[in-house]
This record gives C-alpha cells, sequence and structure tokens, in this order.
C-alpha cells in the first residue's frame, strides 16, 4: 500500500506523516508548495507518477470567519478541490480520504435533546456558516465522485502540532491568573493521533462511506480546558461565560456533538478518551521542548 498525503504540513499532514514513517509505510508527503489539488493536470501528474493505492485529503481552508469574505479560497479548498481529487481517484481506482466537520450540521442546542449521543451520520445537514456549507458542498461532490471514498467527520481537532484550542489554553494558562471561556457550546474534541488509527482502521475494515471520530463524551469548551489545566498542573482560576461573551464573525453551532456509533461498528467497539488524549498531546509537547 502506498500513501499521497496532500496538505503534509498541517496538523493531520504531520500526523500522518510521523504515523506512515514510524510504519515503514511508503508514502508521498506533499503541501501546497509541491501540488496545487485546484489543478487538474498537476494532481493527473502526480497519481501516475505515484500511483498510490490511497490519497489523504488532509487540505482544508480552516478560518471559520475567514470564510465569512474570503469565500473564493474556502470555496475552493473545501469544496471544489476535493471533488476534483475525488473525481480522478475514482478514475485510477484509488481510495480517496476526505476529512470534514462538525460544522455540516446546524447545531441547535435542542438537537442536544434529539440526538443525546450526538448526530449520526445520516442526521439531516444544515450547515450556519460559510465553513460548514462548503465543507457539505465538499462532501457532495467527493459523494457524486463514485464510492470509493472515506468522509470523516471530525472536530476540536487538536495536536502537538500548529495552532489548536489545547495549545492556546497552555499558553494562556501560564500568562494569565484568571481565563473567561464558552460554557454554552457542546461537543467533543478529536486528537489526530486517534484521526489516523481510526482512519487506518476503517481502511482495513473495507468499508466505505461517512463515518464520525472525536473523544467519548460530551463537554464544553469550559470542561475541556479545565481538563487541559488539570493534566498540566496548571493553576489558573476559570469562570465559564455564554458565547456572547466573544463575538465572532461566523455563528458557530450550540451544540457539535458526533455519534462515533459506526465507527465503532467496524473497529470492535474501539473508543478514544479526551483524558488520554490530552496527556498525549503534553507528552509529544514535552519531547519537542
Amino acid at each position: 500500500m502506498k500513501y499521497l498525503i496532500l496538505g503534509a504540513k498541517g496538523q493531520l499532514g504531520l500526523e500522518w506523516t510521523k504515523y506512515l514513517q514510524s510504519h515503514q509505510i511508503p508514502y508521498l508527503a506533499t503541501d501546497r508548495d509541491e501540488l496545487d489539488i485546484t489543478e487538474q493536470q498537476a494532481v493527473e501528474d502526480c497519481l501516475n507518477q505515484f500511483k498510490p493505492d490511497v490519497v489523504l485529503n488532509c487540505v482544508a481552508y480552516t478560518n471559520v470567519d475567514g470564510a465569512e469574505t474570503e469565500t473564493d479560497a474556502n470555496e475552493r479548498l473545501n469544496h471544489t478541490a476535493p471533488g476534483l481529487v475525488a473525481k480522478l481517484c475514482e478514475a485510477h481506482r484509488i481510495t480517496f480520504v476526505h476529512y470534514s466537520t462538525d460544522y455540516v450540521f446546524s447545531g441547535k442546542i435542542t438537537d442536544k435533546q434529539v440526538y443525546p449521543d450526538g448526530y449520526p451520520v445520516d442526521a439531516p445537514v444544515s450547515p450556519v456558516n460559510q465553513y460548514g456549507a462548503a465543507k457539505l458542498r465538499g462532501e457532495q461532490a467527493v459523494q457524486a465522485a463514485g464510492e470509493n471514498h472515506l468522509i470523516i467527520r471530525i472536530a476540536w481537532l487538536c495536536s502537538a502540532y500548529g495552532k489548536n484550542f489545547l495549545k492556546t489554553m497552555l499558553r494562556l494558562g501560564q500568562e494569565k491568573p484568571k481565563l473567561s471561556i464558552v460554557n454554552d457550546q457542546f461537543g467533543s474534541p478529536t486528537f489526530t493521533f486517534d484521526v489516523v488509527d481510526a482512519t487506518a482502521a476503517i481502511l482495513a475494515s473495507g468499508q466505505r462511506g461517512v463515518f464520525h471520530l472525536t473523544s467519548e463524551g460530551m463537554y464544553t469548551w469550559f470542561d475541556f480546558a479545565n481538563a487541559i489545566f488539570k493534566a498540566s498542573d496548571i493553576t489558573v482560576k476559570t469562570e465559564g461565560v455564554d458565547s456572547s461573551a466573544y463575538p465572532m464573525v461566523a455563528k458557530r453551532p450550540a451544540f457539535s456533538k458526533l455519534d462515533n456509533s459506526r465507527f465503532k461498528a467496524v473497529a470492535g467497539g474501539k473508543t478514544y478518551q479526551m483524558e488520554q488524549g490530552i496527556r498525549r498531546v503534553l507528552d509529544e509537547l514535552n519531547k519537542q521542548s
């Protein structure tokens, strides 16, 4: 099996590179400097030359607020490019793995009662911002290209790489005596190493289609932050506040927990825990320092 990584310098791309290296699996890691995935001929040439068995699309425009105004970049990277690459993969009989988001759902707080275990993979989609809308169109473009694909929806992505909530909390917890953290948005984090592990398990199962993947349980950002501070032995006062205390350009979902049942069914009941994920990121950060 040979893997082609698209977006190799992002959080997921770096995690995949580490995994494939450690397992001595052949791969080619590309980022926008090496391969523009919005250019059909460039992608076609890469597929013809490297001949991968699996293409991992770790590319995304992830600036949720920026997507409200930078509509061209949002559309190209989250919708057009995934559809283009998926079509080429289908023509070459290559499995295409595409990562999507909890933001394809409406996130109404009333859905917390309707879906106590989180949104199932077949729940109605209704994004509330431009980022979520483009990601949904990207999913639909991938599905229209054929059947040999995985669409894995993730949420609150964290790792030892790049910028993310966990690393921001570690920094702020050491800089400030008190933090006010949103306590009215519900979901669950996903860690890059869990995403890679789960993707490998799904690929091995032979199943295709849409999967959800997050840590087990349901939390607010306030809960998540306090778990980070506890695990890292950072002493800081925290208070929970409504999201209205931090006005954003783009609307955020109040509830975006994802139901992992389909993944657990194909992976022998495997689950991932938030506390373990936090500790592993902390260990990796310590090794980097």
